[in-house]
């Protein structure tokens, strides 16, 4: 699953993006695969993504998804892509 966000009044892709891994090491395969990589004549910064504030409390019961996911998040992407540029492979 990929999530590119945008600015709300202009519909401009923000420069990064939030891609979702099945697995850690599916994810920690595609750090080491294309952080520092050249895209678009920028340098990719790749990492775990990090959250800015808690997650909000559940009622006790746990309303996630059935799975865990583990987030990557791509920073310097300079142009919006209609495919993917890169791979983690």
């Amino acid at each position: 699953k990929v999530r590119i966000p945008v600015e709300p009044l202009t519909k401009q892709h923000k420069g990064y993006a939030f891609v979702t891994m099945t697995s850690h090491v599916e994810a920690q395969d595609c750090i080491n695969a294309l952080h520092g990589a050249e895209l678009g004549g920028r340098e990719l910064t790749v990492e775990i993504s990090k959250r800015s504030a808690p997650h909000p409390k559940t009622p006790g019961i746990y309303k996630g998804t059935p799975h865990e996911e583990h987030s990557v998040a791509a920073g310097h992407v300079s142009e919006p892509l209609s495919e993917p540029a890169a791979t983690c492979s």
